[in-house]
């Protein structure tokens, strides 16, 4: 079975955390560093001195706002041997980048959907298959004894996750008319502080009350039995809830399509809730990974391939995980690489 490398940090405080990050995933961060530096230059035709010349432009704000995150990224760099502006690259390349193209479809199940009442929340994360060498699972011990695992990029902080309160996050690209290279606080930062919250209102307050300069989607879940679409449009985030105890999202703006720019395909969200519907009072994670396996619009379905002609790994697209959060049971399950074809490990986050 392939699997991604498991990361654990434990340490008392969050730069001694990003220290541990560092010396275990040093050869991945720097791997992740070469990898954007080739790619930024080839898609956005941006050197590496532009690149972090662009990054800490979000130093002073993220500082401020989010010191603990700032601090774990600044032992990450010292203890991996790159630059804590290079680590910054990593962690704003959502917001330089920011590809007119879909990524990720993300789902929430409640317990009146399901058999087992349980709560799920996950997504199928799609990105460049160059991405998929340095990706990692992350698991994180904080001050209080709050425990968090997740996905992410090796040297960044989470791009989805779940923590010991049975709250959970996953997300994916938004495009929006409000998009502007105005300095906001990076996706990164806002989901790795999202995920040190204690209650679902908390994780709310902290997805919609940052100011954001370019679109993003967080959807949110909570072992007792709630969850929350927020498409995260600078200036006006904005609320989606489940139906029928289904909430699907990919990356379309739904509430206000007026403001949707992406140039993408509209129709993996409504796809997995069709698919997720029909098994509506009966859905367990088998079921779940049987619908984030799809194929309809292949090769850009739910479980997304690369185009069969394309040769170029920095312009292909692919799902590089497929992830369950199972919030009632703090289990995660991650398949490496399209859920069609790779086996699902699981995580138990009070066991890590």
């Amino acid at each position: 079975m392939k699997e991604f490398r498991l990361i654990r940090l434990s340490a008392r405080d969050a730069f001694a955390r990003g220290e541990q990050y560092g010396e275990q995933a040093a050869y991945e961060i720097r791997t992740c560093v070469e990898t954007y530096k080739e790619h930024l230059s080839r898609m956005k035709g941006l050197d590496w001195k532009g690149a972090r010349e662009e990054a800490t432009k979000y130093l002073p704000l993220v500082t401020a706002a989010l010191p603990n995150e700032t601090d774990m990224l600044r032992g990450t760099a010292r203890a991996s041997g790159v630059d804590f502006e290079d680590v910054m690259v990593l962690n704003t390349r959502y917001e330089i980048l920011h590809y007119p193209k879909e990524e990720c479809t993300a789902y929430a199940v409640l317990r009146s959907a399901g058999r087992e009442d349980k709560v799920f929340v996950g997504q199928n994360w799609d990105q460049r298959p160059i991405i998929e060498a340095h990706a990692i699972v992350l698991h994180i011990v904080m001050e209080d004894g709050m425990k968090i695992v997740g996905v992410t990029e090796a040297g960044q902080l989470l791009r989805n996750g779940m923590n010991s309160r049975g709250l959970g996050m996953v997300s994916n690209g938004l495009h929006s008319s409000r998009d502007s290279n105005a300095i906001g606080v990076p996706g990164n930062f806002m989901r790795m502080r999202a995920l040190r919250s204690r209650s679902f209102e908390e994780m709310t307050e902290v997805v919609t009350a940052f100011h954001r300069s370019v679109s993003n989607n967080y959807l949110i879940a909570s072992a007792d039995d709630r969850a929350l679409d927020i498409e995260g449009i600078p200036g006006t985030p904005m609320l989606l809830y489940p139906e029928n105890g289904i909430l699907t999202h990919a990356n379309h703006i739904l509430s206000r399509p007026e403001l949707d720019s992406s140039k993408g395909k509209k129709f993996r969200g409504e796809r997995l809730y069709e698919l997720l519907r029909q098994y509506t009072g009966d859905i367990t994670a088998k079921h779940i990974k049987e619908c984030l396996a799809d194929h309809k619009g292949y090769p850009d379905s739910v479980c997304s391939h690369m185009e069969e002609d394309e040769t170029d790994m920095h312009r292909a697209w692919t799902t590089i995980a497929s992830i369950i959060y199972n919030l009632s049971d703090l289990e995660v399950e991650v398949c490496r690489g399209v859920p069609c074809l790779g086996e699902y490990a699981k995580y138990s986050l009070m066991d890590l």
